[in-house]
């Protein structure tokens, strides 16, 4: 990912924070056909194993996307945050273009396809609670036993282990801090979803640097 210094986040916590409030990813390996991707939600574990921790997930056993997991070659998974599109008319300063802000965290590693029976259940348990327990009443998986194999066989559950992250929030940093806040602004001016989560995420970024 092109990356100029101003626009670069190395801080590990910081990525590892993004990761899980954004775990709806893109998962991209290369097949002998070429590349191929599929989009699903992950979770982040640290692991004392490994350095920047594993990523737990599954794909559908029907997907051909797996069968490329045992490859040599590095997979890369692709974390987005909040973008918008950035008008020069926001600005202060004069003979600026437009610009689109976002956030992403690129994860590159290799994957370990995970077919015990138990691991596997593990993982479908541990993503259920990630996305169920903050919600008021909880699903509880009380699924039969026999079908919950069922379901099971379905699947190809995988660990991905982080060799290096690499993050970008691009936020006019290259610009004065006088156009930050400025464009900061123009986006509250005009407000819809996607321009409200991009300033939340902004002004919390901003206050982070004191800026």
């Amino acid at each position: 990912m092109y990356t100029p210094p101003w626009f670069a986040e190395e801080d590990k916590k910081t990525l590892v924070s993004f990761m899980r409030e954004y775990p709806f990813a893109s998962l991209i390996s290369y097949a002998e056909d070429g590349p191929i991707a599929s989009h699903l939600p992950l979770e982040f574990l640290a692991d004392e194993r490994e350095e920047h921790g594993v990523l737990v997930g599954h794909v559908a056993r029907q997907n051909p996307h797996w069968r490329s997991f045992k490859s040599k070659n590095e997979s890369l998974i692709i974390f987005s945050g909040p973008h918008e599109y950035i008008s020069p008319s926001w600005y202060k300063s004069k003979s600026l273009v437009p610009t689109w802000n976002y956030a992403a965290v690129h994860a590159y590693g290799h994957i370990e396809v995970i077919e015990e029976e138990q691991r596997v259940r593990d993982i479908l348990n541990l993503l259920i609670d990630r996305f169920e327990s903050p919600r008021a009443e909880p699903w509880v998986n009380e699924l039969d036993p026999d079908f919950m194999q069922k379901l099971q066989s379905s699947i190809v559950a995988f660990s991905f282990s982080i060799n290096r992250l690499q993050g970008k929030f691009k936020l006019s940093q290259n610009r004065s801090q006088e156009d930050q806040r400025a464009s900061l602004h123009g986006l509250l001016k005009e407000p819809s979803k996607p321009k409200e989560t991009l300033a939340a995420f902004w002004q919390k970024r901003l206050e982070e640097h004191d800026l």
